[in-house]
């Protein structure tokens, strides 16, 4: 364990991913040339753990890998950049992600996923989960994603909930309807107003942060809505689009547990109502998706003065707008 207490717990997937770098993707029956190939951690908790910890918050994961050299790597990556880790090993293999990206174009993906072992809070140390402020839980299994939210607000902590993969299979409403901060992209966000009444969720106290990728965020709270336009960063600029989400997650709640609008700041006993605060959250955000993309993979994970660079707009780099 750290020598501070982890503040945030990241549950969900941590996977290895091999990120396949083309400059077009292939018509039928035909080849693309390969630019670039590089494997290095993945899976959305595991990258937001990173980048929160990279960016000085205190943070934990829950996951599982396998007991394969993937998952080695997957442990020692965290571990060097300070996050705990509470990890089950199990003989199936590490879970392992096929990306294929191509200039302009977003992501595509292979999964060859194994399971979650069963993880839940009783695999975090009793004196781990107690200091825990805030849990942040993504789509791996629904009902163990539920049990580890509905944990998380019965014991007074607050919950965010961030769906990747398997949304499109499965509504996951015990996490939705634990969170405090729902975070999802327009695919995720058109799900939920298929399975929910979004407006009731809003009224009940939940904040809702959408995400539009390079075209930046909307955020609606039960008392003010306001949106960034975010940065955008000119195809050519882009090293690796994997991630970027995970970054803006991770800087959001960087900033979200410290501002006045948290749950958790001091003398903070209302819902959110500052428009301006929720607008430079949204900003921290986004500059942390851009700045995501310039670099490889997470392993470096993120730099909190270069990110506050793409917001003041002195980033040194002129493909950041």
């Amino acid at each position: 364990m750290a020598a501070e207490s982890p503040v945030i717990l990241c549950a969900g997937y941590a996977n290895w991913d091999i990120v396949l770098q083309v400059d077009a993707l292939p018509d039928t029956d035909h080849a693309a040339a390969l630019q670039h190939r590089h494997e290095t951690l993945g899976g959305s908790a595991a990258n937001t753990a990173l980048g929160l910890e990279t960016l000085g918050t205190n943070t934990a994961l829950l996951a599982r890998v396998g007991t394969d050299i993937q998952g080695q790597q997957i442990t020692d990556t965290l571990s060097g950049h300070g996050v705990t880790s509470f990890v089950k090993e199990t003989e199936d293999p590490t879970n392992t992600v096929f990306c294929l990206a191509a200039t302009g174009n977003d992501p595509q993906y292979l999964v060859d996923l194994h399971g979650h072992a069963g993880i839940t809070s009783a695999d975090v140390p009793r004196e781990t989960w107690n200091a825990v402020n805030h849990v942040h839980v993504t789509s791996f299994d629904p009902d163990l994603a539920g049990i580890v939210a509905e944990e998380a607000a019965s014991d007074g902590k607050s919950v965010s909930f961030n769906p990747t993969q398997d949304y499109e299979l499965h509504e996951f409403p015990r996490a939705v309807n634990a969170a405090d901060l729902l975070i999802v992209n327009d695919t995720e966000y058109r799900f939920l107003l298929d399975r929910y009444d979004v407006p009731e969720l809003v009224s009940n106290g939940s904040t809702i942060v959408r995400t539009h990728g390079s075209d930046g965020a909307t955020v609606t709270t039960p008392t003010v809505t306001t949106d960034h336009e975010g940065y955008r960063v000119d195809a050519a600029d882009v090293v690796d689009p994997v991630g970027a989400g995970d970054s803006f997650v991770a800087a959001l709640l960087n900033e979200w547990l410290e501002s006045p609008v948290s749950p958790h700041h001091p003398g903070t006993h209302a819902r959110p109502t500052d428009k301006r605060i929720w607008t430079q959250l949204v900003a921290t955000a986004n500059a942390a998706g851009a700045y995501a993309v310039l670099h490889e993979g997470p392993p470096t994970g993120l730099d909190g003065d270069a990110i506050a660079d793409i917001v003041s707009g002195t980033h040194p780099t002129n493909a950041v707008q």
